[in-house]
């Protein structure tokens, strides 16, 4: 069989100017100049014979043919990348990249990762900071772990995990509450999160957060520790405030609904799926993101 391929340096420019829609950005991902990746890209649509973009002032804009051409492509880098796992594994063993937010890793994700390593799958688990999905699209990360990115084009996105809020207090302060006093003789601690308080009185009865005695903070960390220390009422996490729930050093405040929070997803090419690091890793997310104890 004849194949009819393009210079794979020609496609690869093409697919990271396709991502970034800028030849400087895919040339800052490649290491070379965008005159490079511009040169690649004008040889690649001489030889197909069609534009793959329209060059506008503020960047690039794929053709209808640049767009059909870049979602295949795509899939077939992601399908060499696995053939090319499965004949020359990395030397040092098995790795997976993941690529989250940096809070979410320290407080949710690394306690946990002991869990994972003792489950005798010899696979290395490596943490790259992220916000997005590029650090999956861009090769930096195999799993991207991010709250409210429930779908994209080239990327399977499945949910594993649901934050839940609820009001949160020192141990002696949540003793000390009656079922009349919630708010009234301790302050509640708010941190740029007025309207989740708001979504929680609107669930649980008639009182308004204008109702009570109420502390600012600029940061989320200090309302928390503010909280542990017995000086007020915090809304909490089931995410980022684990630690101070397994330490003791917060407890539920009062009986009540909780609200939900945010949604975390994990986004993957579809075409690694069953890949066994892959696969390992996302069975053992779905079964940690299962509603805990408190």
């Amino acid at each position: 069989m004849t194949y009819r391929l393009p210079p794979l340096n020609a496609l690869r420019a093409f697919e990271a100017a396709a991502r970034h829609l800028s030849f400087k950005r895919a040339a800052a991902e490649l290491h070379v100049t965008p005159g490079a990746v511009s040169q690649q890209v004008k040889a690649l649509e001489d030889q197909l014979g069609t534009p793959m973009f329209e060059r506008i002032h503020n960047g690039l804009i794929l053709t209808a043919e640049g767009q059909r051409y870049v979602a295949p492509l795509r899939s077939a880098f992601t399908t060499i990348s696995i053939a090319t796992e499965s004949v020359a594994p990395r030397r040092e063993g098995p790795e997976l990249v993941i690529g989250t937010d940096p809070d979410f890793a320290f407080q949710w994700l690394v306690p946990r990762l002991d869990r994972f390593s003792r489950s005798g799958n010899g696979l290395k688990v490596k943490i790259a900071e992220a916000s997005d999905p590029s650090c999956v699209l861009e090769g930096r990360a195999d799993i991207a772990l991010l709250n409210g990115v429930s779908s994209h084009p080239d990327l399977h996105a499945d949910p594993f995990l649901d934050e839940a809020l609820f009001p949160a207090a020192a141990p002696g302060v949540a003793q000390s509450l009656g079922d009349n006093a919630f708010g009234r003789a301790l302050p509640l601690l708010v941190a740029g999160n007025a309207p989740d308080w708001d979504r929680w009185f609107a669930a649980n009865g008639p009182a308004r957060l204008d109702d009570h005695a109420r502390v600012d903070f600029a940061a989320r960390d200090l309302a928390v520790r503010a909280a542990e220390l017995g000086k007020g009422i915090v809304l909490a996490s089931t995410i980022t405030d684990t630690a101070s729930f397994a330490a003791d050093r917060l407890v539920p405040a009062v009986d009540g609904p909780r609200i939900d929070g945010d949604r975390w997803y994990m986004l993957l090419p579809s075409g690694r799926l069953d890949c066994p690091e892959e696969a390992a890793f996302t069975r053992w997310l779905a079964e940690e993101g299962r509603p805990g104890p408190f």
